[in-house]
């Protein structure tokens, strides 16, 4: 689908804006108007004229009050347009955030013109769509009316209260109840046009719940221009609107049961099914949380199955009917797309929408722990024809979105990332087999740990070469980026070494500021982030490697490198954390005895 040839709601989209006008979470509307330059400062795309009365009003909006500012926008024709955009302080941090709803005024003021005196005429004609219920909220007082027929109001008072009793009474499928939350917080903002389904009752006497469309509109102040009801309607999920592969796949034991979500089996049927005389775009997503076991480590599994359940919820919405969800394992989802297009303006929107919500939902909510997403794509017919060859490539991107450091989505470009022949050769050569288990490995990790902690740093090369075969290295060293020189290892070759790793430091260093660890199995990726470091890694025949960084008072100043020759190596995070527990204790014995 062309850029040009999407249609511009009167609600251009709504966004969170930090106190620097960074968009720190917009939604996919937003990133397709502004197209595919968008910068993370709204500023930029702003008129210069402008600017100062945006940046004036802003700082004039005070809690509990919202403003609007008429300014001159740059869309993706990089043509400016005159929009509206309502400003108020975001309710989680109003010192900080500010919630932003823009719309284009001239279909504003038609929309306004057409709506004029309508509110009764609106809800009488909802009426007779012969919904399950109709409802109007009044932006000013936080009340909101529901009525099930003409003549009867179920319901009559505050929105937050009719949310809590639903709630209360399991009137809301559970899986569901995040997103119920979600639109009544889009109710009370005044956005418009939303169309949502969900499983639920709209009496407590009934019995079973029934999934149900909630659609609504907007109508607006004369005076102020802003919004003054929020008028919808609950209508039944007619059958019929079910496509066809969900009517097929809708039976339990194709779903996965905590998220309701398609399970491993039925969404790899259903991906292999949509290219079978496929007549446009399919897309291929893979999504994977960053630092999700830190969170079931630090909160439990129980909240751990919160948060999936959540970005289910999150992933479905940004979705919707344009293709198919599934979950593949624990913090892991498959998404196939249709009908979007190849096209990285098309793609972009999408998964910049499920990039900046997943990180949203819980930025700041979890401590030190930055629960983000990585995310990969890959396209038919432009990529590859097959289901294997499609899942291989949107694979490898999430790989590389992880390797790049997490929280990004790749969209597979030959060019940047390689042909589909090299990373099929690359895939065959990694080896996978485990000579050893790992109970064995971790009976050697409890065993070095303790020589390392009873002994001085004379242990450490014994330690080394003794981690040889139990992680399939070739090479293992301790490297002191002051002086440039390995002075731990596990061949004394490699302390006569011209050129290590410590020479391409500062190319790859900001890695380390979110992760101790920066690994590679397929060293092929390092060409395009870090050419010069590829270049060394080739000329010393390093296929793959794992890198820790050791910190003395908040400084780098050792790295912990294990290198594989011969062979590409698919670090498991077993391994890793098992590297990262023996590397730190190596660590903290070299820092202990540099401070003495």
């Amino acid at each position: 689908m062309q850029q040009e040839q999407q249609d511009l709601e009167h609600i251009i989209g709504t966004a969170i804006m930090d106190d620097r006008y960074g968009l720190s979470l917009a939604d996919e509307s937003i990133y397709s108007y502004l197209g595919v330059k968008v910068v993370s400062m709204l500023t930029a795309h702003i008129h210069p004229d402008d600017r100062k009365l945006f940046v004036d009003t802003v700082n004039d909006v005070h809690e509990n009050e919202e403003k609007f500012v008429l300014i001159r926008l740059k869309n993706f024709t990089e043509q400016y347009a005159n929009v509206i955009v309502f400003i108020k302080r975001n309710e989680i941090d109003p010192e900080k955030f500010y919630d932003l709803s823009i719309y284009d005024i001239v279909y504003l003021v038609q929309k306004y013109n057409n709506l004029n005196e309508a509110h009764k005429k609106v809800t009488m004609a909802m009426q007779l769509m012969s919904p399950v219920s109709v409802f109007d909220y009044n932006m000013k007082t936080g009340r909101i009316m529901v009525m099930n027929t003409r003549d009867e109001v179920s319901f009559e008072g505050p929105i937050d209260v009719l949310y809590n009793t639903m709630v209360e009474n399991a009137m809301i499928d559970k899986m569901h109840i995040s997103g119920v939350h979600k639109l009544v917080d889009a109710i009370k903002k005044g956005t418009s046009n939303i169309s949502s389904v969900f499983n639920m009752k709209v009496s407590s006497k009934l019995k079973k719940l029934s999934p149900m469309t909630i659609r609504t509109s907007v109508l607006y102040d004369k005076n102020t221009s802003a919004a003054s009801y929020v008028v919808g309607v609950v209508l039944p999920e007619e059958e019929e609107s079910i496509g066809t592969a969900e009517k097929l796949y809708s039976d339990r034991s194709n779903l996965d049961p905590l998220t309701g979500l398609y399970n491993k089996a039925a969404i790899k049927e259903m991906a292999i099914d949509a290219l079978t005389n496929a007549t446009q775009t399919i897309n291929y997503v893979m999504l994977d949380l960053d630092h999700f076991k830190e969170v079931n480590d630090t909160y439990g599994h129980m909240f751990g199955d919160e948060v999936i359940l959540n970005v289910a919820r999150i992933i479905k919405d940004v979705v919707g009917k344009r293709g198919f969800v599934g979950r593949v394992g624990g913090d892991e989802f498959f998404i196939v797309l249709k009908g979007i297009g190849d096209d990285l303006d098309a793609l972009r929107p999408v998964l910049r929408s499920l990039r900046s919500q997943i990180e949203w939902a819980y930025k700041g909510k979890l401590g030190n722990i930055r629960l983000t997403p990585s995310i990969g794509c890959a396209s038919y017919p432009k990529d590859a024809e097959n289901y294997d060859d499609l899942f291989k490539l949107a694979d490898r991107c999430l790989y590389i979105a992880k390797t790049k450091g997490r929280n990004r989505f790749i969209i597979y470009t030959p060019s940047m990332h390689g042909s589909l022949e090299d990373i099929k050769a690359a895939d065959n050569s990694i080896k996978m087999e485990r000579a050893l288990s790992d109970i064995q490995r971790l009976e050697f990790v409890s065993d070095a740990v303790t020589r390392l902690c009873d002994w001085k740093t004379s242990v450490i090369n014994p330690v080394l070469k003794d981690m040889l075969k139990y992680f399939g290295a070739n090479e293992l060293a301790v490297y002191e980026i002051a002086s440039g020189k390995a002075i731990y290892y596990s061949d004394p070759a490699l302390d006569t070494e011209e050129e290590n790793i410590c020479s391409h430091f500062d190319e790859f260093k900001t890695v380390f500021r979110e992760t101790n660890i920066f690994a590679y199995g397929d060293s092929i990726n390092l060409k395009v982030p870090y050419p010069d470091f590829y270049e060394y890694m080739q000329k010393a025949e390093y296929f793959s490697f794992v890198a820790y960084s050791i910190k003395n008072k908040g400084d780098i100043t050792h790295l912990a490198v294990a290198y594989r020759k011969g062979a590409y190596e698919k670090w498991s995070d077993m391994t890793l954390n098992m590297l990262s527990i023996l590397f730190k204790t190596i660590g903290d014995k070299i820092i202990e005895e540099t401070n003495r």
